[in-house]
């Protein structure tokens, strides 16, 4: 089992230093969201810890500090996960696909939000 988190903390790494940026989500707790994990497995990469994770047989999970490791049990799993970070419940559609990033980044909403606004504050000089 060690050898097989090894081998996934390498993917990551390679998959860093190539150049690949990870897509960034953000996510709203009155939405679903798709999303596409790779039969290698993928880090799904919140800003804090996630206190529970409530998810269906076919994913094998593990919370590694701010990262939840989701790997399908097979090539065609598919299933659903709730994630609580922050007070915050996530729902996630999960499907296997072969074109699955090893790592994607979740943020809330709210923290676009926050980025857009200091942003356009900027912008006009305020």
């Amino acid at each position: 089992m060690r050898k097989y988190y090894t081998l996934l903390f390498l993917t990551f790494v390679s998959s860093a230093h190539s150049g690949v940026l990870s897509p960034k989500i953000y996510a709203s707790e009155n939405e679903i969201l798709e999303v596409k994990i790779s039969p290698r497995g993928t880090a799904l990469s919140f800003p804090t810890q996630p206190s529970k994770v409530v998810i269906n047989s076919q994913f094998k999970k593990e919370i590694v500090a701010t990262d939840l490791i989701l790997m399908p049990l097979s090539a065609s799993s598919t299933g659903t996960a709730f994630v609580y970070v922050m007070g915050s419940r996530y729902t996630l559609r999960l499907s296997t696909s072969h074109s699955a990033p090893a790592l994607i980044v979740l943020r809330d909403v709210a923290e676009k939000r926050f980025q857009e606004t200091i942003s356009k504050k900027k912008i006009r000089g305020k």
